[in-house]
């Protein structure tokens, strides 16, 4: 999108820009723009922006521009080169430039060759070169320009300083033109930090075999990407897709020393940029359009680099503000509320203020009154309060602006928020209901499920107000966790349910009329409580050889199984049997998981679609004479400590009352 940005940006800037061929009578000075690369490359297109900028706003505003492209990233060979000196000739045979403006190392290195014969006498100032020699220029009085001095040292000290724990760095490269450059520069500067860190080359692999390799990077490497826009294979990348392939497969922080690369995934750097060069190019030029001699203007080595961040990576990688250097540019850094929407800051600022005023004057006149102090009173302490809920400001759907609570409740950065639709924060299925309050104006607190980052569900009580602005609604919320308190409300209500439970099941004993009654009551509230979908009871003869289910509660929908269970074998289950013989527990959570010794059981839980169960023996003084046990039939799951404690409490009073009973 930003690539596209930037045509558009040249288009027009070209379209406002006499350009073709008018005849040197029209008194206009001519202009060759000589670019290494192609049209639509990041780098190239910058240059071309800091150009035309300087241009326009000079004498020569209506200077004639003549612009071509060698596109050596694509096509690189002397027969190549040849063919273009060919075409240059015939095309510019009669013509006359005034100067000539080169870009990279290949545009100059072929005006060195052939500017001579194709320009003679036209002075060239170039800019974009890697790694300049001054003996090429000794003798030649009609070059002159800006070299580009990245600045890599200052790019790996801070490479070091954010992150001191690091021992390697990745140094990712190719074998182009401008690849051999960087690697000369790269060799100098590797003995500067010697003892400090070890140095690495990723420069002679192909795309796909670079991005494996840095996607099983160690926290304790760095990746400093200078430049890969041609790999092993011959392929072709440009700066923004290899900026973003290689960023995104690194596990580790990626640093350059290009501005182009800025909002592709990497952190930053000490950068150069390729609008500053075209801007000092052009600078120069204009010297030369003046009638100053290039001799009198010597090659520009100084350092126009700026320290450049990209404030998402920066968090991603938990880099603290603190340590980046004074007056660094920081892209995408989120623009508070009060950038974004200065006008309705000082509206709402001008309308608390007027409320201040009135609720002052309101509050003299009724200070008078203990109820009015009361009542300003428990106003203070709310609005006290409140500073420790989340707030969140959203508009059409968009969340706006969010405090440091809103983002430590949901689990989000503050930038991950904003503009993130407020929707998405809401649980599913939960949402509908939600809308509806928000877009009917619902100013009174209302309880709603919310979507921590990690997609974890939580409750909250929200309590917002809906504000017109500009004919659009503004909605201010508070917004706050209640998920403790209905755990506590929770744990409250169960516990009192359990002893509502255990004081039910008790009293049915009491006095026991009818002993089959008690039971099949005893059954319903211990199903209600444990909301199990069937309750029962099996009693084992005297001999022990059979099993027979005695009672049964179902649940609404659930098919009972009672009649289906009368004189069963016990020796058919051996597993289960040999578990109740030593008065043990029997706690399934997935009947899908028993073992291979207890097929039997299994197919028989399978038959009544049994998911899960817990069975607790029934003892009668010493002896096992049955056992209580409830199932799932809908889902697998634990059985928490409360219902095992419960169904024991009802087998103990079961074994006791029958005890008196045979007494």
């Amino acid at each position: 999108m930003r690539q596209q940005l930037f045509r558009l940006i040249i288009g027009a800037f070209l379209l406002t820009y006499p350009l073709g061929y008018a005849s040197a009578a029209e008194g206009h000075k001519e202009i060759l723009v000589l670019h290494s690369y192609s049209q639509g490359l990041e780098w190239t297109d910058n240059i071309t922006m800091g150009i035309l900028n300087t241009l326009a706003n000079s004498e020569y505003s209506d200077i004639l521009f003549h612009f071509e492209y060698m596109d050596t990233k694509s096509y690189f060979s002397p027969g190549y080169l040849n063919q273009l000196y060919d075409i240059f000739q015939k095309k510019f045979k009669n013509k006359h430039f005034d100067v000539i403006i080169s870009s990279d190392d290949d545009a100059f290195n072929f005006l060195l060759e052939r500017q001579p014969k194709l320009f003679p006498g036209t002075p060239v100032v170039f800019c974009g070169v890697n790694y300049l020699d001054p003996s090429k220029l000794r003798n030649n009085l009609l070059f002159t320009g800006i070299e580009e001095e990245y600045d890599l040292g200052g790019t790996i000290r801070i490479m070091l300083k954010l992150h001191p724990l690091a021992k390697k760095i990745i140094v990712v490269n190719d074998k182009t033109t401008t690849g051999i450059g960087n690697l000369k520069r790269m060799q100098e500067v590797i003995p500067l930090f010697e003892n400090q860190v070890e140095f690495l080359f990723m420069d002679d692999l192909t795309m796909q075999d670079l991005l494996e390799k840095l996607g099983g990077l160690t926290p304790d490497t760095l990746v400093l990407l200078l430049t890969f826009n041609r790999d092993k294979a011959g392929v072709n990348y440009g700066y923004t897709e290899s900026g973003e392939m290689i960023s995104k497969a690194s596990t580790v922080p990626v640093y350059v020393v290009w501005d182009f690369y800025l909002g592709k995934g990497v952190v930053g750097g000490l950068v150069t940029s390729g609008f500053q060069q075209g801007k000092k190019a052009a600078e120069m030029a204009i010297k030369i359009l003046n009638g100053e001699s290039v001799s009198n203007i010597p090659v520009l080595q100084e350092d126009i680099n700026q320290y450049m961040f990209d404030y998402r990576q920066l968090m991603k990688f938990f880099i603290p503000l603190s340590e980046i250097p004074e007056n660094s540019v920081i892209v995408n850094r989120p623009l508070s509320f009060y950038e974004q929407n200065k006008i309705l800051v000082w509206l709402i600022g001008a309308g608390i203020l007027g409320l201040l005023i009135a609720f002052g004057v309101l509050y003299i006149v009724q200070l008078r009154t203990r109820s009015a102090y009361l009542h300003s009173e428990d106003r203070y302490k709310k609005l006290a309060q409140a500073s420790h809920e989340g707030i969140v400001l959203h508009m059409d759907q968009k969340i706006i602006d969010v405090n440091d609570s809103y983002a430590r409740m949901t689990g989000y950065k503050l930038d991950e928020l904003l503009g993130m639709n407020i929707y998405r924060i809401i649980a599913e299925d939960d949402r509908e209901r939600v809308q509806k309050l928000i877009e009917g104006g619902y100013d009174k607190p209302f309880e709603l499920k919310l979507l921590r980052k990690d997609d974890s569900v939580f409750w909250a009580e929200a309590n917002g107000r809906n504000m017109k602005y500009r004919g659009r609604i503004l909605r201010v919320a508070a917004v706050r966790d209640i998920t403790d308190e209905l755990k506590a409300k929770e744990a409250m209500k169960h516990w009192f349910d359990f002893e509502r439970t255990v004081s039910s099941v008790l009293s049915h004993y009491i006095g026991v009329p009818d002993i089959d009654t008690a039971i099949n009551a005893s059954l319903a509230d211990l199903g209600r409580f444990i909301t199990a979908d069937r309750v029962y009871v099996f009693m084992i003869n005297t001999d022990g050889s059979f099993l027979d289910n005695t009672h049964e509660w179902c649940a609404p929908g659930v098919e009972k199984q009672i009649d289906n269970l009368k004189n069963l074998d016990a020796l058919s289950f051996p597993w289960w049997n040999e578990r109740i013989k030593k008065g043990e527990n029997i706690i399934i959570e997935d009947v899908s998981k028993l073992p291979p010794d207890a097929e039997s059981e299994k197919n028989i839980l399978n038959s009544q679609n049994i998911k899960s169960l817990a069975v607790v023996p029934i003892r009668r003084g010493k002896n096992i004479v049955g056992f209580v046990g409830v199932d799932n039939t809908r889902s697998t799951g634990n059985w928490s400590d409360d219902y095992i404690a419960i169904l024991r409490l009802f087998a103990e009073v079961l074994g006791k009352v029958l005890s008196k009973i045979t007494e």
